[in-house]
């Protein structure tokens, strides 16, 4: 991963100062986003050929796999259609239900009780509905 953040930082890949494994160049009305995480690179952009290019460039120098379109990343899954790109946590979340053991559990139209009013008394409830959203999201 350094070496790779290395490379990126030489080729005037631009890092993000809120995500420090995001860079991004632009080139005319060309954009292109290389994201690096853990041993997985993420490449994105406007403009096929300039993609093209770039994953020639790494195989030249870095043992890398192109794994074609992208279909799951950092617990993301992405599906593509003719009406655009759909992103969704669902795997992420089935895992989470699986770990907690909630997989066998009816499912509710609403986590918690609607319009609920709590007060700065109510410590021991406040503490249930945080742990329920932490299971929820």
């Amino acid at each position: 991963m350094l070496l790779s953040l290395r490379f990126i930082q030489k080729t005037r890949y631009i890092q993000s100062k809120s995500d420090y494994s995001l860079f991004t160049k632009t080139i005319g009305s060309s954009f292109i986003v290389v994201f690096l995480f853990v041993e997985d690179i993420l490449l994105t952009g406007n403009d096929d050929v300039k993609i093209k290019h770039l994953k020639v460039f790494f195989l030249q120098h870095f043992r890398i796999k192109d794994l074609g379109t992208l279909k799951y990343f950092i617990g993301i899954e992405f599906s593509r259609s003719k009406h655009g790109l759909f992103i969704s946590q669902r795997k992420y979340m089935l895992d989470i239900l699986d770990e907690t053991d909630l997989t066998k559990e009816k499912l509710e139209k609403f986590p918690m009780e609607q319009n609920l009013k709590l007060t700065p008394t109510d410590d021991d409830l406040m503490i249930y509905y945080m742990t329920e959203l932490n299971i929820v999201g």
